[in-house]
């Protein structure tokens, strides 16, 4: 007990040293007033946390898929410098919520494959453990049936064999077949390699998670698609938190948009639902402020890694967000209003 005590005091104190590192509110201030993507690039490049992943690119000519990727390797490197600190029994989590980053890929892959620029796509990283799947072998395939193949002997594999033969039309729904297998596999561990007390911490960050993707799930599908609830029903993450078999059944089994949304409203998310924002962008905003008082409030445990992981993927999606407003010449005013914790 001693030995994991002290393991996640350093755990924490590196944490907060990172958070230190991490933009200011000035920062985007500054970033969405430039005028090109080299001054957005140049200043990450000279005055912020992001130095050594940018050291040797030219600012001049870097396009947005590259300073992803680049922006991408220092989450990996802090995902890999906080793995240390965890106890063995805790790794299997830690490993699985990387997990979640692979999919996330696979979701970039499928995005270029469907728009018919699968050539595009580079792995951005090499594994650096056993059990790490390497990118690198999804690079060129060019049908999803060839995409398919090359995943043999992958967890991954199952989850999209699904839809080979011409049963994927959208993207999307390979997609929602990603968050079930991640939520599904993460509940699992949890309650399999964490002790209570974190278990309930983890479930307040994950299962609001897994509520609102498949809220947000049902209210796409009533916006755009003709689906019966039956079918809807198939792609639900089953594990549910502050909503129920019943929140479930109204909204899917209801006859439009409009009744969808309105029981929607009924559920513990009406905060998150209510407004003119975009619902992607007040879903953001909600679990950037849950994750940054979970962990404030939970500074020795796991959760704590989780939430530092979590907060420097919204900033690089952040980055992206700037880079592609100055580069379509956005007022600094409409740009923050897609950034996700600008106000705190």
């Amino acid at each position: 007990m001693l030995s994991q005590i002290i393991n996640n005091a350093a755990a924490t104190t590196k944490i907060h040293a990172k958070m230190r590192g991490m933009l200011s509110r000035a920062d985007y201030d500054k970033m969405t007033a430039m005028k090109t993507v080299s001054e957005v690039t140049d200043y990450l490049k000279r005055e912020t946390g992001y130095k050594t992943v940018l050291k040797n690119i030219n600012a001049t000519d870097i396009h947005r898929g590259q300073l992803e990727d680049l922006l991408d390797a220092q989450t990996l490197a802090d995902f890999n410098s906080l793995r240390s600190f965890v106890t063995s029994s805790k790794r299997a989590y830690i490993d699985l919520y990387f997990r979640k980053y692979e999919a996330e890929q696979l979701k970039v892959f499928l995005r270029m494959l469907f728009a018919g620029h699968a050539e595009r796509y580079k792995a951005p990283y090499k594994p650096k453990h056993s059990g790490d799947f390497d990118l690198s072998v999804i690079e060129g395939a060019n049908t999803f049936d060839e995409f398919v193949n090359r995943l043999q002997g992958s967890e991954y594999h199952a989850v999209f064999s699904a839809f080979k033969g011409g049963g994927l039309k959208d993207p999307f729904d390979a997609e929602q077949a990603l968050d079930m297998y991640f939520f599904r596999h993460a509940f699992r561990y949890i309650k399999r390699f964490l002790p209570e007390k974190e278990q309930r911490i983890i479930i307040k960050s994950l299962g609001s998670e897994a509520d609102l993707i498949n809220i947000m799930f049902i209210l796409r599908i009533k916006a755009y698609y003709s689906m019966s609830a039956d079918k809807i029903y198939t792609y639900i993450i089953p594990k549910h938190y502050r909503i129920n078999k019943e929140d479930i059944r109204i909204m899917a089994e209801s006859g439009s948009y409009d009744e969808a949304y309105a029981a929607a409203l009924e559920t513990p998310y009406r905060e998150v639902l209510e407004g003119s924002e975009s619902l992607s962008h007040k879903m953001g905003e909600f679990l950037n402020s849950l994750n940054k008082k979970l962990f404030l409030e939970n500074p020795y445990t796991i959760q704590a890694i989780m939430c530092f992981i979590s907060r420097r993927k919204t900033e690089i999606k952040n980055i992206v967000s700037i880079v592609e407003g100055v580069r379509y010449s956005l007022p600094p005013e409409k740009i923050k209003e897609y950034i996700v914790g600008y106000d705190g």
